[in-house]
């Protein structure tokens, strides 16, 4: 037997969104009509379509009055089950509390997440989604705009790339700690010699120095980007600060001891 029963509420074009529910516990037309009756009540909603033959739920809803969670919410109130997916991803480069925090609002903001929890010790991400709305490609495209790494799928083929990954992490920061310590340690000495250079020792330090502090430092200021662009702010925006105000008055500082020079000059 198969029935589709179709209702629409006076159109809006605004913040309109159209998911698909695939809804099990229906046996006949009546079903139907109830969910279609208990998702048309909510406030935003502007079409709802069941197909008892597909079991699923075609709906129109402005998403400014409504979430994916509310309209899945109305469909279990009504006594039946919405049957999405679950994905356990494995996610690389998180610190701490805010890195947590700022994956998750990246799921969740993508269409299709009904929710997404992030463990910190095990570095994983327990997603649950409509698959008919959206995929793990999506996701793992979000985690990387947020500034992670996305690692695979648990259970999946994805051990040596998650090794890969942290060796290849790994490498990159001793490269940066090796060149922050080879060039610092022989700028800190060479401040308390007296070196006789053929040009000043402040323009020497400044052009070997700002290399250097750019190679070490742009991963910090990369991810502080990011997650001010996602409208947080974690320890890599304190990190970022921090260099920031440390480095920027040496720059002026320098800017002014010439200046001064220059004009003893005239």
């Amino acid at each position: 037997m198969k029935a589709t029963i179709g209702v629409m509420l006076p159109h809006m074009e605004e913040n309109k969104k159209r998911t698909e529910l695939k809804i099990s516990g229906m046996s006949c037309a009546i079903c139907a009509t109830t969910i279609e009756k208990s998702v048309l009540s909510m406030e935003g909603v502007s079409y709802a379509q069941v197909n008892l033959g597909t079991e699923t739920a075609t709906i129109e809803y402005d998403s400014t009055k409504l979430t994916l969670t509310d309209i899945e919410k109305a469909v279990t109130d009504a006594g039946y089950e919405v049957i999405n997916e679950r994905v356990n991803l494995k996610i690389g480069g998180m610190t701490c509390a805010m890195c947590v925090k700022m994956i998750e609002n990246a799921l969740v903001r993508l269409d299709g997440i009904v929710s997404a929890n992030i463990n910190l010790g095990t570095e994983k991400a327990y997603v649950t989604y409509n698959p008919g709305i959206i995929t793990v490609a999506e996701m793992k495209k979000a985690i990387e705009d947020a500034g992670y790494e996305y690692l695979g799928i648990e259970g999946g083929d994805t051990e040596d790339l998650e090794e890969i990954a942290r060796e290849n992490d790994l490498r990159k920061k001793r490269k940066r700690f090796i060149v922050g310590f080879a060039v610092g340690i022989p700028l800190m000495i060479l401040m308390h010699l007296s070196v006789d250079l053929p040009f000043k020792m402040a323009y020497f330090m400044l052009v070997v120095s700002t290399p250097a502090f750019v190679y070490v430092s742009h991963p910090i200021f990369i991810a502080a980007y990011r997650a001010l662009k996602n409208r947080n702010l974690n320890m890599d925006v304190m990190y970022s600060m921090g260099i920031g105000v440390a480095f920027i008055p040496d720059i002026m500082g320098f800017i002014g001891y010439t200046h001064s020079k220059l004009a003893d000059r005239t």
